[in-house]
């Protein structure tokens, strides 16, 4: 944990995650990984790519010092780059290089799930499709299971099978991809979808517009977070939080409405 939880609890295949358990953090880490938002930031500028891969590898003791240079090739080659790569150091590589490092780094470990946080959204438009091809390729390959967090729609789209969909820090609706984007039941996720451009200038869809401001999270609104800004919003949405249910089969919204 890069900070010490204030509340609730984290699983992982039905277990709970003890932050405090420095041993079984350990393991976790080989099943858990991460690839941050920032490439440029989570790599280490002192450090050579070939130092940065070999780091975890002798850290969780992945495999002997004597194999670890041809395991970091391999790293590097299935990310997409070469073994010239290897002596090079954050400053020298693209944006969408160092976030190849990072991703290689996330699988030095062979991990099972790997938390994307916002991983392509610094990156321009034609590296983002890159990396979502690379990210979609090592799913296929490795097994791999995403928790892809994002607030660009078409890139959750391109690589999700299903969504959550989070306001002031809940889970407001459910679905598999396709359902939700298909027919978006609940108030917020539909003004999400209708603020998302359409690649087309012919193309007319009614516009929602929010009003007013987010509330802080720290003190949120009683009852359904969302109904300071929601067009349906009534008496009944301030007295009672509304439950995660479900609507349609694999469906599930949180709203009186």
């Amino acid at each position: 944990f890069l900070q010490d939880p204030t509340a609730g609890t984290v699983t992982f295949r039905g277990r709970p995650i003890d932050p405090t358990n420095t041993g079984e953090m350990r393991e976790r880490r080989k099943q858990l990984q991460i690839v941050f938002q920032d490439p440029n930031s989570s790599l280490n500028p002192r450090m050579t790519v070939g130092q940065t891969l070999e780091e975890a590898l002798a850290f969780h003791k992945i495999v002997p010092k004597s194999d670890r240079s041809a395991r970091v090739r391999e790293l590097l080659e299935t990310v997409g780059l070469n073994e010239q790569f290897r002596g090079r150091y954050a400053n020298e590589l693209s944006g969408g290089q160092r976030q190849r490092i990072g991703i290689a780094r996330a699988l030095a470990v062979d991990p099972e799930l790997i938390v994307a946080d916002e991983a392509v959204s610094a990156l321009d438009v034609s590296v983002q499709a890159q990396i979502l091809q690379l990210l979609a390729r090592l799913r296929e390959e490795k097994g791999l299971a995403y928790l892809f967090i994002s607030h660009q729609l078409g890139v959750v789209r391109s690589i999700s099978d299903a969504v959550a969909v989070m306001y002031l820090g809940k889970i407001v609706e459910q679905a598999p991809t396709e359902q939700i984007f298909r027919n978006p039941l609940h108030p917020y996720t539909q003004a999400l979808m209708a603020a998302a451009p359409i690649p087309n200038p012919r193309a007319r869809r009614e516009r929602i517009i929010l009003t007013g401001d987010p509330p802080s999270p720290v003190n949120p609104p009683s009852g359904c977070r969302f109904r300071t800004r929601c067009r349906y919003v009534t008496e009944h949405c301030a007295a009672e939080v509304p439950e995660l249910r479900e609507i349609e089969p694999s469906h599930l919204v949180a709203c009186h409405y």
